[in-house]
């Protein structure tokens, strides 16, 4: 199991200090202090933090934070970035490493209003020599940092899995859904601003143009699914309206439509490519997927919180906040945490693409298993924020948790492949 939930906060300056009374003129028209804006660098200089590493034998997981030289800037740069793991004896480069080094140029903005931007780079296929410390030499601009990472762990054979490198940043508010990308090879967190951020962590940014900038969308974003293919994704507001990203198709939205209640979840239909919309009150929304009816008309114990899909997309599930769960089409009902006493409130639900069955996720990370494998939960953890959203591996042996800071929870063969924390 790997876990990364980091938090990363910076103190901004709240004033201007005046040097001395004389450098204001009483002249009318000048603007009093509170009016002038702290002064801008030259430059748009910065600086890297401590590493964080994470990941297990066969993978490598580092995320380097980029703090900015003062912290009112308000600027972007673009620098070419390299990362190399060495032999801290010798300085020689490491082997057994895919795509070691690794170079990409990025963009990194600084803001009083925004997270730092951080460095995440992922190697899949780190194989290095047990007993061997190694050490990661980070290149960007005239920025350089040597940061120790230990001795790694091994694995038989490197393999052949993608490696990356990006730049993170603009994440300023909370993470409320994860997307897988094609093969469990990465995923995708959405954030609930009114710039719907979907960073890809793992795997390259897909086609057609990726998915690792700002879409400007109307309202904040409560739910995203990924397209059967994993190489497009929806999201939705609260008022159903839908953006798409990649080669995810538009097939419609609740746009001027009257709605009891506020859109709180989203899934694909793998069969037609469509995908349903579902409501707090239970009422579910159709575009170009079969209606299997909706939980609009049941009085409800709790609001519903989320929706999956059967594996052959001929029903689904609804999951209320008390653990409730309703089945439609073809979904068997497996059981429901409804008569359980929760700590926390479910916040969501995701199928066991084998099984077919489902696991339902509680706030404070606790798992619930029916008809599918139980590889664990951080429901015994202290957690620095809230876990908003679960997403399941495409052969059923593992999930991720998303925590509102970004955090990433990995479980049975889910890999980690970075956090937004």
């Amino acid at each position: 199991m790997t876990v990364q939930a980091r938090v990363r906060r910076r103190i901004l300056a709240t004033g201007v200090a005046l040097a001395s009374a004389a450098a204001w003129c009483a002249t009318v028209g000048v603007a009093p202090a509170s009016a002038i804006a702290p002064a801008q660098p030259a430059t748009c200089s910065f600086s890297f933090g401590p590493l964080t590493s994470s990941g297990a034998a066969g993978s490598l997981g580092l995320l380097l934070p980029v703090i900015p030289a003062v912290a009112t800037q308000e600027c972007s740069t673009t620098v070419p970035v390299t990362s190399t793991i060495v032999t801290v004896a010798g300085g020689a480069v490491a082997g057994g490493i895919n795509n070691n080094p690794l170079s990409q140029t990025v963009t990194l903005q600084f803001a009083p209003d925004r997270l730092d931007p951080s460095i995440n780079v992922f190697w899949v296929g780190d194989c290095t020599t047990s007993g061997t410390p190694n050490e990661l030499i980070t290149q960007a601009g005239a920025q350089s940092r040597v940061s120790p990472l230990g001795t790694q762990s091994t694995c038989a054979a490197k393999g052949t899995g993608i490696s990356s490198l990006q730049a993170l940043g603009d994440l300023n508010r909370n993470s409320v859904g994860i997307a897988p990308t094609p093969g469990g090879l990465g995923y995708r967190l959405l954030n609930d601003s009114t710039a719907a951020v979907l960073p890809t962590l793992g795997t390259p940014a897909l086609p057609p143009s990726g998915f690792d900038t700002v879409q400007p969308v109307s309202a904040p974003q409560v739910a995203v699914a990924a397209t059967p293919s994993g190489n497009g994704d929806w999201t939705t507001s609260g008022a159903g309206v839908v953006a798409s990203f990649g080669t995810a198709t538009f097939h419609g939205d609740l746009t001027g439509t009257h709605i009891n209640a506020p859109i709180v979840g989203m899934a694909a239909d793998p069969v037609t490519g469509g995908y349903w919309l579902v409501g707090a009150d239970g009422g579910v929304y159709s575009f170009d997927a079969a209606f299997h009816g909706s939980a609009g008309a049941i009085h409800l114990n709790s609001p519903i919180v989320g929706i999956t899909t059967t594996p052959d997309g001929g029903g689904y599930w609804l999951a209320a906040a008390d653990g409730g769960v309703f089945s439609f089409g073809d979904a068997t009902f497996w059981g429901s945490a409804g008569s359980i006493q929760l700590n926390s409130p479910v916040v969501g639900i995701t199928t066991d693409q084998v099984t077919g069955g489902y696991w339902l996720v509680a706030a404070d990370g606790g798992v619930f298993s029916y008809h599918a494998p139980f590889f664990g939960s951080t429901g015994g953890l202290p957690l620095n924020a809230g876990v908003s959203g679960i997403a399941s591996t495409s052969n059923g042996h593992g999930y991720w948790l998303v925590a509102a800071d970004g955090g990433v929870f990995t479980y049975g063969n889910a890999h980690f492949y970075g956090s937004a924390a």
